[in-house]
């Protein structure tokens, strides 16, 4: 699981840079979604697939995690859980 998130960060930084779009991460109980800026609004991203964890509680010390070109990441813990086992995923940035 934490590979896959890892991943998927990782996956999204590249597609902010390819297409200079901002992406905002939305983390809520057990999946993860991506978001694009649509004209005024944020909306779900088709191109990013959805994380699903099923039974892993998947959550957050922030709302949400933005990801911009210029390789700016929200510093974010990423919290997986199930029954008495956690583990922490921590974010970081590029920018200099």
């Amino acid at each position: 699981m934490k590979v896959k998130i890892q991943n998927h960060i990782a996956s999204t930084q590249n597609h902010v840079q390819l297409y200079n779009k901002p992406i905002r991460l939305i983390i809520r109980s057990n999946k993860i979604q991506s978001l694009t800026l649509n004209k005024s609004s944020w909306k779900p991203y088709k191109a990013l697939p959805v994380l699903e964890f099923g039974s892993v509680a998947v959550d957050s010390d922030v709302d949400t995690i933005e990801i911009l070109p210029n390789g700016f990441i929200t510093q974010a813990s990423i919290i997986l859980s199930k029954d008495d086992e956690s583990s922490i995923i921590n974010t970081k940035t590029n920018e200099h």
